[in-house]
């Protein structure tokens, strides 16, 4: 059975024992957190959809670790002008452990 969960603005297709990169959340690390944005369930005989959500659904999950993503760089550049300026950013992460897939019911 898999879920699509939304977070942080994005959406996120995970099964139970899945470990995911997601935007910062405020909680602790080894905190359980419930994530009641769920789109859709499948991997079943009768997968629900949600309209936009399915009622009673959640996903469980553990923070395994606060982190930072990869660094993403960019550059600003204008020609014949001597102007060149280099940017970088690092987009601060957690990560999750998808523990468990509730059903709504």
């Amino acid at each position: 059975m898999f879920a699509v969960i939304e977070t942080g603005g994005r959406q996120h297709a995970v099964k139970e024992g899945d470990i995911i990169q997601i935007q910062r959340l405020g909680a602790k690390e080894g905190k359980d957190v419930k994530f009641k944005d769920v789109l859709y369930i499948g991997g079943t005989d009768a997968p629900q959809i949600g309209g936009p959500r399915v009622p009673k659904a959640q996903v469980l999950a553990e923070i395994l670790r606060h982190d930072k993503a990869r660094k993403v760089r960019g550059m600003k550049f204008k020609r014949r002008k001597g102007y060149r300026r280099h940017l970088g950013h690092r987009q601060p992460i957690t990560v999750v452990k998808i523990t468990k897939i509730e059903l709504g019911k």
